[in-house]
């Protein structure tokens, strides 16, 4: 639940980004508007394409950068893993200060979204070595 929700419902005062402090944080600025994440953005999304990535509705969002790698990114090859792990460290980040548990490991959101792409190609592959032998 984000802040904006928190607040909603009375569970906090405060309904500011945890991450930047400057914003209301509901979902669309965590995930694609707050400072802690939207340089990543900037590096990975084709430049003629970022207002329309910024802009869209979040449900289509998450589908189309989902289901069609070639549309936003910038590199394609295991966009769909790398997309998935960028928003769940950002959640996993935003929640680890909200909860006041910080993450062990200090590398950036990028190279941990980066690993855990890594990871999951790997498994998917020897799960297709194993389906094929």
């Amino acid at each position: 639940m984000t802040n904006a929700e928190r607040a909603k419902h009375q569970f906090t005062d405060d309904d500011r980004c945890p991450l930047c402090a400057d914003s209301v944080e509901d979902i669309d600025h965590v995930m694609r508007k707050c400072s802690a994440i939207f340089p990543i953005w900037i590096l990975l999304i084709k430049e003629d394409k970022l207002d329309e990535f910024m802009s869209m509705e979040m449900k289509t969002w998450i589908r189309i950068n989902l289901d069609n790698k070639k549309y936003f990114a910038k590199v394609s090859e295991e966009w769909d893993i790398l997309f998935g792990s960028i928003l769940w460290n950002t959640w996993k980040k935003r929640n680890s200060i909200v909860f006041d548990s910080p993450l062990e490991n200090s590398s950036s959101l990028l190279e941990r979204s980066r690993r855990l792409q890594t990871i999951t190609f790997t498994a998917l592959e020897q799960e297709d070595a194993r389906k094929k032998g």
